[in-house]
């Protein structure tokens, strides 16, 4: 392989592990703020160990082993990783007890026993570079959290599959409260509904309500919940 390429895929490789790196610490964050939406300052100032990571992934120097052993990179283009795992590690269990109310007992026990197998397989990385072990410890730690504590289905209508759950409403208007921006909400009510029910039965009223919530979409640009 021509050594530029090979710097190049190096470069794609560790660069998308920080960047993953810093999505978990996000994803835990989000989890404590009232406020999902960040500021352009808010996020700045924690995207800074990410920046400086890319710094070093753009100018940083990276040497190859290669032995009977395996081969490996090494150098402080791929020490960014290292650095990313401690430093967001760190923000994250700071996120994770400084207000325990904001997490339920089953979450926080999650992300500490994610953060805890991401931190032991990234030991063992390092004290035998040659067995590649950064990429597996990533998807385990996704995997473990995303089964652990997210259900997509929660967000939508169990009836209608373009429209969001009465959940995913109260998440929405509360954010936007807290932001302080200005919106409108309205409201579809179907007139003689048991009737309709009744008469056609639930699928064929929750056929109605959705048609009339794909309409509402359409015309405001907006979900309908």
């Amino acid at each position: 392989v021509l050594p530029w390429l090979n710097r190049l895929a190096h470069q794609f490789f560790i660069g998308t592990l920080d960047l993953t790196i810093f999505f978990l610490y996000l994803y835990v964050d989000v989890k404590e703020r009232e406020q999902r939406r960040y500021t352009g300052k808010e996020l700045f100032l924690r995207m800074i160990p990410l920046l400086i990571a890319f710094v070093m992934v753009l100018f940083g120097g990276i040497h190859y082993y290669v032995g009977e052993d395996g081969m490996y990179s090494y150098g402080t283009m791929a020490m960014t990783i290292y650095i990313s795992v401690a430093v967001y590690m760190c923000m994250i269990l700071v996120r994770l007890f400084r207000k325990k109310i904001c997490f339920v007992p089953h979450e926080r026990s999650t992300i500490t026993i994610g953060i805890a197998v991401w931190l032991g397989i990234a030991v063992l990385q390092f004290l035998y570079p040659h067995l590649l072990l950064s990429s597996m410890a990533l998807s385990l730690m996704t995997l473990f959290v995303y089964i652990s504590m997210e259900n997509p289905r929660e967000y939508m209508d169990c009836d209608m599959e373009s429209v969001f759950s009465q959940k995913a409403y109260g998440l929405v208007v509360s954010e936007r409260l807290e932001s302080k921006q200005t919106f409108w909400i309205v409201n579809v009510a179907l007139m003689n509904e048991r009737l309709v029910r009744t008469t056609y039965g639930n699928s064929e009223l929750a056929h109605i309500l959705e048609h009339i919530a794909k309409a509402m979409s359409s015309y405001t640009g907006e979900d309908a919940y």
